[in-house]
């Protein structure tokens, strides 16, 4: 699955100490920026809502969305605007603010 998929969790894993993480794949197929940020914001978006759902919350317990990590794994440099979002949250709600990373595609 790829960032222009924004409907879709593309990976969710555990790091070594057990957090969960979600990948986002932004494979280069979106090139432009305006475009690509847009689909950013949806995919992240459709991220959060999965993080505070029930089914979350059943798959994962006891994972607060304050312990959980979206990397953002980009094959072209992430846009000024997409390295400025470092942390994702519902609106207003200060206390389920989730971190977002930026990595290179390998």
């Amino acid at each position: 699955m790829t960032l222009e998929e924004t409907k879709k969790i593309d990976v969710i894993s555990r790091d070594e100490k057990g957090r969960i993480e979600l990948f986002i794949n932004d494979s280069g197929v979106t090139t432009k920026d305006e475009e690509r940020f847009q689909k950013l914001l949806a995919k992240l978006k459709t991220y959060v809502n999965f993080i505070l759902s029930d089914d979350f919350r059943k798959s994962y317990p006891n994972t607060e969305p304050k312990n959980v990590i979206i990397k953002v794994k980009c094959k072209n440099k992430p846009t000024p605007d997409m390295k400025n979002i470092d942390k994702v949250m519902p609106q207003g709600d200060v206390n389920n603010m989730i971190t977002v990373k930026f990595e290179k595609m390998e």
